[in-house]
């Protein structure tokens, strides 16, 4: 019989209760600093700019305005079409 095995074995239930307990206070430390399970990051900053009630959720934003014309872009090279496409004969 193998020690270390039977020890592991015996000790799993307390690893799963220590690991329980951390993950609770991490999500109590989220809820209580974050002001709810659901609220991001994102919410918080945009709320912090933008009078927004607490009931109010903000679904989608959509941008407004024309871009500017020196906006920098990727411009890939585009592969041949011979390398990108096979048609399979019926």
């Amino acid at each position: 019989m193998n020690i270390t095995r039977s020890v592991k074995n015996a000790l799993r239930p307390l690893r799963d209760i220590i690991f329980s307990i951390f993950g609770f206070l991490y999500d109590f430390r989220r809820f209580y600093r974050f002001g709810g399970w659901r609220a991001s990051l994102n919410d918080l900053r945009l709320r912090r700019l933008v009078d927004i009630k607490q009931e109010h959720t903000v679904i989608m934003m959509l941008a407004v305005g024309l871009p500017r014309e020196e906006i920098k872009v990727c411009a890939s090279e585009r592969r041949p079409l011979t390398e990108v496409y096979t048609r399979l004969e019926e």
